[in-house]
């Protein structure tokens, strides 16, 4: 089980998860490399102690390299302006309004973020990234743009943390498998 997942930039980002809600290494998760497995349920999820600059309207870009067991509505796989540890299943507390890579797309949490969710992962080997420039979005699965739109309502997210494999405030786990997650502070091509 993975107590820890440290990050690489050197700027302390690294996330971890202690007890029951660890998720497992898998030695051959994603066609033969080593990959961390979520397991759908029961709060499974790794987090960060310390916030990312990445939330608002400021740009990002996000890949992801996975490999989905099965693909529910909302299925949070990634995000780095999550609530914390200490919101778990906590609702509307806190002012948090996380945005997503989700089984089907991008999911904005409360209904003041916009979604893109028509956009499924399936259940192959995948590398989806999520570009924002800081006015519009863009998602791509292994290269192929899947779509873009100009997101409402992601200006009132507040500073938060990164997140993987769950939503931190409710029940929308990722039953799946995260290889390498990259989070950069800008709106790449």
């Amino acid at each position: 089980k993975v107590a820890r997942w440290n990050d690489i930039s050197g700027d302390g980002v690294d996330l971890i998860s202690s007890g029951s809600r660890r998720p497992k290494l898998i030695n051959n998760g994603i066609n033969g490399n080593p990959a961390i497995r979520f397991e759908g349920t029961g709060d499974i999820a790794l987090a960060s102690e310390v916030t990312h600059p990445t939330y608002g309207t400021k740009p990002f870009t996000w890949i992801v390299v996975l490999k989905a067991e099965s693909t529910g509505h909302w299925d949070n796989i990634f995000s780095t302006n999550d609530a914390p540890w200490s919101s778990l299943n906590s609702g509307w507390n806190g002012g948090w309004r996380s945005i997503a890579i989700c089984s089907n797309g991008v999911h904005g949490w409360g209904y003041v973020a916009s979604d893109k969710l028509d956009i499924n992962i399936g259940t192959e080997f995948n590398v989806v990234s999520l570009m924002f420039d800081g006015n519009t979005a863009a998602i791509y699965h292994n290269l192929v743009k899947k779509g873009s739109w100009t997101p409402s309502g992601w200006s009132d997210a507040k500073q938060g943390y990164v997140v993987m494999g769950m939503a931190m405030q409710n029940h929308h786990d990722y039953n799946g498998y995260i290889g390498e997650a990259l989070a950069y502070t800008s709106g790449m091509p």
